[in-house]
C-alpha cells in the first residue's frame, strides 16, 4: 500500500461488486466482507479513496446495515494538507463473526433491472432517472468504459453531471446545497422520486449518499447503463432531450462506443 492513514485497512471494491454487470453481490457476500475486515453493524467506518470507490463501498455498507459510516472528505491529500501522520505498513482487520442485526436494512435504496424497465415503459412522471455521467456519455458519444461498447441513456434521463463536478478544486465535496442547485438547473425535481445511474453504480453513488445524510429518499440504478446496454430490446435516448434526442433501441446502436483506454 502507498502512504495511507495510520491504523487503516485496504477493501478492494471487489469484495462488494461482480462482473460483468458490475451489480453489488448478494447482501450474504458483502456482510461476509464486511465481517472480514472487522466491520459489524455497530462499527464505526472511515472510507476514503481516488475516486468514486469509497461512495460505492459507503453505500454497500449503509444498505446492509452498517449505522455509522462516514467519507473522509478530500481523502488522503486532504489528511496530508493537514500535516497529519501517514504510514505505508500493511495493516490486517480482526475479522468478527456476527453482524449483530438483520439485513439488508436499506434494500429499498437498489432498483433493479426489471423495475427501471417497467418506469421506463410505464412513462412514470413521478420517477426521474438521473444520469451521473459525463456529458459525452449522455449524449451518447462514447461509453467511457473499455468494456462497454454501447452508447446512450435511459429515455427520458436527466444530466446528473459527472464525479469531478461534485468535487471542489482541493478534492472535497460540493456542498449540498451546491449539489442540488446543480441538478435543480438541469431539470431535476426533488419532490418526486429520484434514481441515480452510471455507467456501473460508482459515480452515482455520492448524491445518494448526500441525499441520504439529508433525510431525503434516493436511490441508486445498481446495473445502469452497462446492464441496460446488454438488452437489444430496451428502448435507448441519443443526444441530448433539449436539443431534440433520437429514440432507438439498444439493438440498433453501434458496437464501437467503447473507450480505448
Amino acid at each position: 500500500m502507498k502512504n495511507h492513514i495510520p491504523g487503516a485497512i485496504h477493501i478492494n471494491t471487489d469484495s462488494i461488486e461482480e462482473g460483468p454487470v458490475w451489480n453489488f453481490k448478494s447482501d450474504d457476500d458483502i456482510v461476509k466482507s464486511m465481517l472480514d475486515n472487522g466491520i459489524d453493524k455497530d462499527t464505526t467506518v472511515f472510507l476514503y479513496g481516488p475516486d468514486s470507490g469509497a461512495p460505492r463501498v459507503a453505500l454497500a455498507y449503509l444498505i446492509e446495515g452498517a449505522d455509522n459510516v462516514k467519507l473522509i472528505d478530500g481523502g488522503i491529500k486532504a489528511w496530508m494538507d493537514k500535516g497529519y501522520e501517514t504510514e505505508k505498513e500493511e495493516n490486517k482487520a480482526e475479522a468478527k463473526d456476527d453482524f449483530k442485526a438483520e439485513y439488508p436494512a436499506h434494500p429499498e435504496m437498489i432498483v433493479s433491472l426489471d423495475e427501471a424497465k417497467k418506469d421506463i415503459e410505464d412513462e412514470n412522471s413521478d420517477v426521474q432517472y438521473i444520469s451521473t455521467r459525463a456529458y459525452e456519455e449522455y449524449i451518447g458519444e462514447t461509453s467511457d468504459y473499455t468494456y462497454i461498447p454501447k452508447a446512450g441513456e435511459l429515455p427520458g434521463a436527466i444530466y446528473g453531471h459527472d464525479e469531478a463536478d461534485y468535487k471542489n478544486e482541493n478534492g472535497t465535496y460540493i456542498s449540498y446545497t451546491d449539489m442540488l442547485d446543480m441538478l435543480k438547473k438541469e431539470g431535476v425535481d426533488p419532490s418526486k422520486e429520484m434514481v441515480f445511474y452510471c455507467g456501473t453504480g460508482w459515480r452515482a453513488a455520492l448524491p445518494v449518499l448526500k441525499f441520504y445524510e439529508k433525510g431525503i429518499d434516493a436511490k441508486l440504478f445498481d446495473g445502469g447503463w452497462n446492464e441496460w446496454q446488454m438488452h437489444d430490446e430496451l428502448p435507448v435516448q441519443v443526444g441530448d432531450p433539449k436539443d431534440n434526442a433520437e429514440m432507438t433501441t439498444v439493438g440498433n446502436l453501434s458496437n464501437d462506443k467503447a473507450s480505448k483506454e
